[in-house]
């Protein structure tokens, strides 16, 4: 359990984030989580805050881990988006990722909803794989994602929001 309250953690504190964006087919796998923020139930990607003397790619595959069960290859960075929205500031990396036990003998692992032990959990919902259309018809975070991630054919360069 974490001793600190959400007040003590995240308010009027930058916080870096990393998350990773797993395709497949024409779904993206994310996370239905409570958030802090707006204080209601919002669809995001799986990842949370880098710790100290952590690499933004040790981060996402940490959180990856912890919150569907699955082990992942961190790939290109796609968006870097600023979040500010008192008491909240955070920089956010998206990463496009794989998963490391695809191959084609064996059927990629299903995802699992797993823990947020920075949170005790508190803020996991459920996890699923959506679509461009599915990720229209509910509140994504960030709302830029939506649009922008299927516009671009590839990822290899990042774009920056705020």
């Amino acid at each position: 359990m974490n001793q600190f309250t959400e007040e003590q953690r995240f308010h009027h504190k930058l916080r870096v984030r990393a998350c990773g964006v797993l395709r497949r087919g024409d779904r993206l796998l994310c996370i239905q989580l409570f958030s802090p923020v707006t204080q209601q139930p919002i669809w995001t990607f799986p990842g949370g805050g880098v710790e100290v003397g952590e690499s933004l790619q040790e981060a996402v595959k940490r959180e990856f881990e912890e919150e569907t069960g699955i082990e992942v290859h961190v790939q290109s960075l796609l968006y870097v988006n600023e979040l500010i929205q008192s008491p909240f500031h955070a920089i956010e990396f998206y990463f496009e990722v794989v998963s490391q036990s695809t191959n084609s003998a064996n059927p990629p692992p299903e995802p699992k909803l797993g823990q947020d032990p920075e949170n005790d959990s508190a803020y996991l919902l459920d996890l699923k794989f959506l679509s461009k259309e599915e990720l229209s018809n509910v509140e994504c975070s960030p709302a830029f994602f939506v649009k922008d991630y299927w516009q671009v054919a590839s990822h290899p360069n990042f774009s920056f929001h705020r």
